[in-house]
């Protein structure tokens, strides 16, 4: 009499796993064919406005790196970690620092900074970090890499408070192998997206965060060029607007951190990048209480893709702006102290 497990020999369950296997392969085959055909007749616009990630990274990829994605700021970890020692060497060459969170990723494209600091044999490099970043995560930079700066600029838009973001918090506790896994995993993560979109690019679970903008940052500068931005742009009004006045830990903390720039032989120069809803009348009363220049154009008709970050052609006009009043400052500028 045959045993009754004789249902569930190896060779009936590998049987069994043959079957559903090519049911599965079936499936997703009929899935990735219909879902391409769908696809091959939506719009190029469209795509690239719903899914920024499709669009090719830049062709000076040794030169730009991935720098965030979905959730992972990459950037974050190579400066604390040092491991990218090519980055770092332009990091401490810098004559100018421009200082702040996103909105100085967004608001200082390489194709205006890098020709006027060229024009004046200076160099310059950018530490802008996403998620709200305070003084806090690139001062530590200053010092674990020993800066020198002629100049600092900061982006002084509520920067002051002497706490690090929590990504920034987790950063510095990390080791260095954390820099080279997360660097790893966020191309690998990156590339495979791209190659299964071409395939289900309908895919619901793949779709997710890929609407936003894609960073690619320079090593040599820290400029940002972001790829997709979206197409439908809010205006940014200047009005007046009441605010509250700076905090007296904001008064502080600048103020020590304007006596390390100083120490380290720089000066401090204050800016505001422009966003929805403005805090420039808090840059002006900080920049006033500290004697700090504050370079800052007021243009009219800039634009914001999300409300916060300034569209390509409004980063363009306001760096413009932006360059042509820090030249005043470079040029009110004696000999370096030694």
């Amino acid at each position: 009499m045959p045993s009754s497990t004789s249902s569930f020999s190896p060779g009936r369950k590998r049987a069994r796993h043959r079957r559903l296997f090519a049911v599965f392969a079936a499936s997703f085959g009929v899935l990735a064919v219909v879902s391409a055909a769908v696809w091959a007749r939506t719009p190029d616009a469209l795509k690239r406005q719903r899914m920024p990630v499709l669009e090719a990274p830049p062709a000076d990829k040794g030169e730009r790196y991935l720098s965030s994605f979905r959730g992972v700021s990459v950037g974050h970890y190579l400066h604390f970690s040092g491991i990218d020692s090519e980055m770092i060497r332009h990091l401490r060459e810098a004559d100018v620092l421009i200082i702040g969170n996103s909105r100085v990723q967004f608001g200082f494209p390489q194709s205006v900074m890098k020709p006027f600091f060229a024009r004046h044999g200076l160099k310059y490099y950018a530490l802008g970090f996403p998620y709200s970043e305070t003084i806090t995560f690139p001062w530590r930079l200053l010092q674990k890499y020993d800066l020198h700066p002629r100049w600092v600029v900061v982006n002084e838009d509520i920067i002051f408070f002497n706490q690090p973001s929590d990504y920034a918090a987790e950063v510095m506790r990390s080791h260095p192998f954390n820099a080279w896994q997360n660097h790893f995993e966020t191309d690998a993560t990156y590339a495979a997206i791209r190659a299964l979109h071409r395939v289900l690019p309908h895919l619901k679970v793949l779709r997710a965060n890929v609407a936003d903008p894609v960073p690619f940052r320079s090593r040599e500068d820290g400029t940002v060029l972001f790829i997709g931005t979206p197409a439908k742009p809010v205006l940014i009004r200047n009005f007046p607007q009441h605010h509250h006045s700076v905090y007296d830990e904001e008064v502080r903390t600048a103020a020590a951190f304007k006596a390390e720039v100083e120490r380290r032989g720089g000066q401090l120069v204050f800016t505001y990048v422009p966003k929805v809803n403005p805090l420039r009348p808090h840059a002006v009363e900080l920049a006033a209480r500290l004697n700090v220049p504050l370079v800052s154009p007021v243009l009219e008709g800039l634009e914001s893709f999300d409300t916060s970050h300034l569209t390509a052609g409004s980063a363009v006009r306001f760096a413009t702006a932006f360059v042509q009043e820090f030249e005043k400052v470079l040029a009110t500028a004696g000999p370096r102290p030694k």
